[in-house]
């Protein structure tokens, strides 16, 4: 327990030491150890509390945002950068004033799609503008779905990564259209009958569609075999169609 405190708070500490020194910097290998730093969250996980939880959420996303930020370089055409460690991915993507960037921008990578209008925002910023996107496929561990409240007592389950994506080095963010995030979900274990396609690893549109669909009347699956299997709803409805034979035979 005293290991992870320490942990704990060791990770707070080196967040806002990493963002100060950093900060405005084109450091792309510090970025990379700062991305592969985040197994020290999973030590901490096991023991500190919801609220701790949080905060260190709240800091390492906020400090990585900034640091990714810092690899957007001044570009007058268009110009990339990836990153990607075990638990986390983070692309950016700038245009200037000579891009050839014409329609929406697409950024996408391991789990997720985003199109945003980044020429749109460009001519509200000297022509020039930037946008990041970063995953953090691992952050379940500190950011649990049963941090989540809701009104009914549900069972409550990740099913995508969390996902940051930013402005940097754009002073006026305003979107000129929104910006649609296409998310792949990590998990196709659920309640229900779409289960089994859990066990298909596999990019097939095919199965993605099916699995939606299944999941979709995944309720109305669950309603049907529980009227096969349950003895007293197979009762009620053979009297019910005794009565219906009944009634056709007298008339």
């Amino acid at each position: 327990m005293l290991g992870n405190v320490i942990c704990f708070d060791k990770a707070l500490s080196t967040t806002r030491w990493i963002e100060s020194k950093y900060a405005g910097c084109n450091l792309l290998q510090e970025v990379q150890i700062w991305l592969g730093s985040w197994k020290c969250v999973h030590e901490v996980s096991h023991d500190a509390s919801e609220e701790e939880m949080v905060a260190l959420a709240n800091e390492m996303l906020l400090s990585t945002e900034t640091l990714v930020g810092t690899l957007v370089e001044p570009t007058s055409t268009q110009s990339s950068t990836s990153v990607k460690t075990n638990t986390t991915e983070a692309e950016t993507f700038a245009i200037g004033e000579n891009s050839t960037v014409k329609a929406s921008s697409k950024i996408r990578n391991t789990n997720i799609t985003l199109d945003i209008d980044l020429t749109g925002i460009a001519k509200n910023n000297r022509r020039a503008a930037a946008v990041a996107l970063t995953t953090y496929t691992e952050m379940g561990s500190i950011l649990q779905a049963d941090f989540f409240h809701t009104i009914n007592d549900t069972e409550k389950t990740m099913m995508s990564p969390v996902l940051s994506a930013s402005l940097p080095k754009t002073p006026k963010k305003t979107l000129t259209s929104p910006a649609n995030f296409t998310i792949k979900h990590i998990q196709s274990v659920i309640i229900g009958t779409p289960w089994i396609l859990g066990f298909f690893a596999t990019d097939s549109k095919a199965v993605d569609i099916v699995f939606h669909v299944l999941n979709s009347q995944q309720g109305t699956f669950i309603f049907l075999l529980h009227c096969v299997l349950n003895q007293e709803v197979q009762q009620q409805y053979w009297n019910w169609l005794r009565k219906l034979s009944h009634a056709n035979i007298c008339q």
